[in-house]
């Protein structure tokens, strides 16, 4: 599950970036780049509980359907509940399902 996050979301990053028309944007992706890579670290590692991995599961589902505004619901509802766990790249994830829409 937790290489089908990682792909995700890195897929997600690349095709934000390559649709971006800002130029200002650079900036932001590099820091969601940032926060990505301490998740995938995280992931890789075995320090995400399954309940995150699980709900982070059902978050790229529903952005891989194009539905980013549900996706950025179901992170909002993470942080409420998992906020300790995900605070190091939680964030990054919302600003990236704001900016793939």
């Amino acid at each position: 599950m937790g290489n089908f996050v990682k792909m995700t979301m890195q897929t997600l990053l690349q095709r934000c970036q390559a649709n971006s028309t800002n130029p200002g944007d650079k900036r932001k992706f590099d820091d969601i780049n940032s926060k990505l890579a301490k998740l995938f670290g995280a992931l890789d590692q075995g320090s995400v509980s399954r309940a995150v991995v699980t709900k982070m599961k059902h978050v790229c589902d529903t952005s891989n359907t194009g539905d980013f505004a549900a996706a950025g619901k179901l992170l909002a509802s993470m942080t409420k509940e998992h906020f300790g766990e995900i605070n190091a790249w939680g964030p990054s994830v919302s600003r990236l399902m704001k900016l793939a829409r």
